[in-house]
């Protein structure tokens, strides 16, 4: 856990109060100043987060791990279906409300209470009054369309649209596929299941109780035409136990068959506040887990934050504690090799605790009695209280961790961004200050050498223009050069990984038994293939997240210089309506790598047999040949993926750029009245300095 962090506002129940008066005060006194609608714009922005009351707290792992399982242990009430279906589960974003409030979504209206009926259709007597409410948001046609083309591409079928999809995956059998693909031929079963009774909901949104809701993610049927289900529950919980605005996401699996669902995991690790990673005691972490855990490292270092949770669900199954320990150690290694910095690793049993909070309430209730005899092996032995089994459980420690983390972030993020804006403010003022006393001082002399500075202004922005139309500006070379810069050491990184993945792909239990060797070899060759295509997908995320970034600093940086040097000249009109940077979300879109396996294909020749590729050195000679036709296809991909992306890249910062130097040139170097500085209220300007200067040395000796 990181260390409280000192602050003049250090309550957590006024904190976000206080600073938004402070910064109302701030723009308020502003206002009577020329040439601060700029400035003002910032303090509104940095208000606007401080009001920003929900937490949004990311639940992820792979299926069965236990995501939801915990999630209902926090909350001691089963709010969340623990879905037996790994490969339909949709985005669950929940929300608590206060018991007594009032636990209705926003939204249109409409009520379903049967998933049959029409979203129009009115709810049942008393459904609708009160109670746990959901959202319930379908996918598009076309994500559903994504979803089926990919499953059926991976079992090697293909059809013209929904229905005739349908049509096929119900004729497909088990014995028509691979045993590495039943995943997916279960998520087409439950496509075909549903596609008549939903195929008229989706791009559809509509409300209905949470009780019925849960279907959604009870039945595959449902589940798998669902992208998004919101829960307003209202919870006695809520009170003095969890802050209010915490919402938990719990996520699709992080080994889901959707491409898509990889997506969203992206986002969520960006947004979220906190992550809450859970990996289950007796598997060791997957493929599909290394690969979350690497990005988000990346997205930790590139940020600046950690904000990860790992919890080791149903430890309570350890044989002994040194067995429990060896796990521990076990991930803690595996979780430094990936890049994680900061371990915060909580060893769980949600069972346990949800038990126990059910025992806080019905303390005589023989079932829960006798679950938590049975789950702690005590036969007649008297039951220790529901605080000691919490405790004992592990989930009390994570909640008051995860809880004092978020309150402990939010007040350090709002007071640095406060500190950091009224550094910025003071350094401003007491340029224009300088600005104006040196105004009132100037000779003719003076005069003539500002109006040849500022001329001297106006041209290089002239020039930058000129740049800009000729395509031989220096922001979109610089843009491109960082891009080719990103896509080698993405080709790098995945190259270094290709031998563990080659490895993950060909081991030896994949050719015993009766699986023929050559079905044995496409298997492996089609899971090494998906894996590098993963890789691939994880790398342009990333990457995008980096250039949109650079691209964001570069245009700042361009921008502050520019209004420092025309506030240097007396011109912070013009300086104040320079515009501001604006995101560039590149890392928003979908990348779909069109890697295939014909560069790999050519090596298979080389297998035998499965003695002499696993004992007679086969499998080192096909990796070796592998790993340079891998290495040329993967650099091939992301150049491909990632061209579009630079140039749509290079189209923002350059319309950036044009509207900056529109901003200056739609001004003349001069104005009708150049004596206007000598005239501003310089004693308003001095009380502004006096303010600043003691609020920041109030704050430094705060934190010292």
């Amino acid at each position: 856990m990181s260390d409280s962090h000192n602050s003049t506002w250090s309550a957590p129940d006024t904190t976000s109060a206080v600073l938004q008066r402070m910064i109302a005060s701030l723009a308020e006194r502003l206002s009577r100043l020329p040439y601060t609608e700029g400035w003002r714009r910032e303090l509104f922005d940095l208000e606007g987060r401080l009001r920003r009351e929900e937490q949004l707290v990311a639940v992820f792992g792979a299926f069965s791990t236990g995501k939801s399982s915990l999630i209902n242990a926090v909350l001691g009430e089963p709010v969340l279906v623990v879905s037996p279906n790994p490969t339909t589960a949709a985005i669950t974003e929940l929300r608590l409300v206060p018991a007594s409030g009032d636990a209705r979504p926003e939204g249109d209206g409409q009520v379903a209470g049967d998933l049959g009926a029409p979203a129009s259709a009115a709810p049942a007597q008393g459904e609708a009054e009160g109670g746990a409410m959901a959202r319930v948001q379908a996918k598009t046609a076309a994500q559903m369309w994504e979803d089926v083309s990919l499953a059926l591409a991976a079992l090697q079928r293909r059809a013209d649209g929904l229905a005739e999809a349908a049509q096929l995956a119900k004729s497909l059998k088990p014995k028509d596929v691979p045993s590495g693909r039943r995943k997916t031929l279960s998520f087409l079963k439950a496509f075909a299941a549903g596609y008549e009774e939903l195929a008229d909901r989706l791009g559809r949104t509509w409300t209905m109780p949470a009780a019925d809701a849960s279907r959604l993610c009870a039945e595959e049927r449902y589940a798998c035409f669902v992208q998004r289900l919101q829960l307003w529950q209202p919870s006695a919980l809520l009170e003095g136990r969890l802050p209010r605005g915490f919402v938990w996401v719990d996520t699709p699996g992080v080994d889901s068959v959707h491409r898509r669902h990889t997506d969203v995991a992206f986002q969520y690790m960006r947004q979220a506040d906190a992550i809450v990673f859970v990996l289950y005691y007796t598997h060791a972490l997957s493929r599909a887990e290394k690969d979350f855990l690497l990005q988000l490292a990346e997205v930790q270092d590139l940020v600046g934050a950690d904000k990860l949770f790992v919890v080791i669900n149903a430890v309570d199954l350890a044989q002994s504690e040194e067995e429990r320990q060896a796990v521990r150690e076990r991930v803690l290694s595996e979780l430094r090799q990936l890049g994680i910095r900061q371990l915060r690793i909580y060893e769980v049993s949600s069972q346990l605790a949800f038990a126990a909070r059910q025992l806080q309430r019905q303390p005589d209730n023989p079932a829960i009695v006798e679950l938590l005899r049975t789950r702690l092996g005590l036969a007649e032995a008297t039951i220790p209280d529901a605080s000691t089994l919490l405790e004992q459980s592990g989930v009390s420690t994570l909640e008051r961790d995860l809880s004092g983390f978020l309150t402990t972030q939010a007040q350090q993020v709002a007071a640095d961004a406060v500190v950091r804006t009224l550094q910025s403010l003071q350094s401003r003022v007491v340029a224009r200050i300088e600005q104006v006393r040196a105004a009132e001082a100037a000779s003719e002399h003076d005069r003539q050498e500002l109006a040849a500075r500022r001329r001297a202004i106006w041209e290089e922005v002239e020039r930058m223009g000129e740049a800009l139309d000729a395509d031989q500006d220096e922001p979109s070379r610089s843009l491109r050069q960082e891009a080719k810069e990103l896509v080698f050491h993405a080709g790098e990184r995945i190259r270094f990984r290709f031998t563990q993945l080659f490895r993950e792909a060909f081991y030896p239990g994949r050719f015993q038994g009766p699986t023929r060797a050559s079905d044995a070899l496409q298997a492996a060759l089609h899971e090494l293939v998906e894996s590098l295509r993963r890789q691939v997908e994880m790398e342009c995320r990333t990457l995008a997240l980096r250039l949109g970034t650079y691209a964001q600093q570069l245009y700042s940086q361009e921008r502050a210089a520019l209004a420092r040097d025309l506030e240097a000249v007396g011109r912070a009109d013009v300086a104040d309506g320079l515009p501001d940077a604006a995101p560039l979300s590149l890392a928003d879109q979908a990348y779909r790598s069109r890697l295939d396996a014909a560069p790999l294909t050519p090596y298979l020749k080389g297998f035998q047999s499965a003695k002499s590729f696993f004992e007679g050195g086969g499998q080192d000679a096909m990796r070796q040949g592998m790993a340079e036709a891998a290495a040329d296809a993967v650099r091939e991909d992301l150049a491909a993926l990632t061209g579009p992306m630079t140039d749509a890249a290079v189209l923002v910062i350059k319309r950036q750029y044009r509207a900056l130097v529109a901003a200056v040139l739609n001004n003349s170097p001069f104005t009708a009245d150049d004596s206007r500085t000598e005239r501003e209220p310089l004693e308003v300007w001095e009380r502004l300095a006096d303010d600043l200067r003691r609020t920041l040395a109030a704050q430094h000796a705060a934190d010292a």
